[in-house]
C-alpha cells in the first residue's frame, strides 16, 4: 500500500479556502525558507523593522504556511482575527501532529468581586503568542520606570498576564494600583495554572533572591559589634 499524506480542507471566516497538508520535503523546505527570511530581515534591519511581524513570520507563519496550499500571504495572515488564526493552527496541528505541540489548548474563566470576568487562554495558541509579542514590543518602546517594583510588574508580569487573557482585562496602571491585591492574585493564580511555564522561571528567581537576602541577613546578625574606645 502506498504511503499517503494526510490533508484537510479549511475555510476562513471570509470564505477563502485552503487545504492543510501533512508536510513533505518541499513544504518543510518552504517552512525553513520563511523562517530564515525573517531572521535575515531582522539582522539586516538591525532593530528598525516591525519586531512583531518578524516574530510572527518566524515563529507562527512559517509553520502554518509551510503546510497550507495555497498559503495566504504574510501580511494577510498577520491581520487575521484571533479566531481565524487559532482555528487555522488547530487544523494544521490535526494534519501534522508531529510538527506542532500536543499540549491541550486549555482555558479558565476568572470571575472577580464586581462580576467582571477574564478568560485565561493557553499559551499554546498563536493568537496568544502574537499578543505577547505586541505587548513586549510596546513595553520596549516605553520609558522605563525608576521604581524597581513598578518596572518588574510592567516588564515581567503584566505582558504575560494580559497576553493570555481576554475579557475585562485591566490596563497596567489599573492592575498594579487600582486592583486589590486579592483580585490581582486571583488573576495571577489562574494564569499560572494555565501557563505555568511562563512564570516558573520568575518564581525561581524570586526564591533565589529571597534566599540570598535571608543568608545575608543571618551573616549580618552573626557579625560581632565593633567595640568603641573611651
Amino acid at each position: 500500500m502506498p504511503i499517503t499524506r494526510r490533508s484537510k480542507p479549511f475555510t476562513f471566516s471570509n470564505g477563502s479556502q485552503i487545504t492543510l497538508w501533512e508536510a513533505n520535503w518541499d513544504l518543510a523546505m518552504l517552512r525553513d525558507e520563511i523562517a530564515s527570511s525573517a531572521r535575515a530581515d531582522k539582522a539586516k534591519l538591525n532593530g528598525k523593522g516591525d519586531p512583531v511581524l518578524l516574530y510572527f513570520q518566524e515563529e507562527i507563519y512559517s509553520y502554518l504556511a509551510g503546510c497550507s496550499v495555497p498559503a495566504p500571504a504574510l501580511e494577510e495572515s498577520f491581520r487575521l482575527s484571533d479566531e481565524d488564526l487559532d482555528a487555522w493552527y488547530e487544523a494544521a496541528r490535526e494534519v501534522n501532529p508531529g510538527l506542532f505541540s500536543d499540549a491541550e489548548t486549555a482555558q479558565q474563566v476568572v470571575t472577580f468581586g464586581d462580576g467582571s470576568q477574564i478568560t485565561v487562554l493557553s499559551a499554546n495558541r498563536p493568537s496568544v503568542l502574537r499578543r505577547l509579542s505586541r505587548l513586549d514590543a510596546q513595553v520596549s518602546q516605553e520609558a522605563p520606570s525608576e521604581n524597581i517594583r513598578t518596572e518588574t510588574f510592567r516588564v515581567l508580569y503584566y505582558p504575560k498576564l494580559a497576553a493570555c487573557s481576554i475579557g475585562d482585562v485591566p490596563s497596567p496602571q489599573e492592575a498594579r494600583v487600582d486592583w486589590p491585591e486579592a483580585e490581582l492574585n486571583h488573576w495571577y493564580e489562574a494564569v499560572y495554572a494555565v501557563n505555568p511555564e511562563w512564570f516558573k522561571p520568575l518564581e525561581q528567581i524570586a526564591e533565589q533572591n529571597q534566599a540570598r537576602a535571608q543568608k545575608a541577613e543571618k551573616k549580618r546578625k552573626r557579625r560581632p559589634a565593633k567595640s568603641s574606645s573611651s
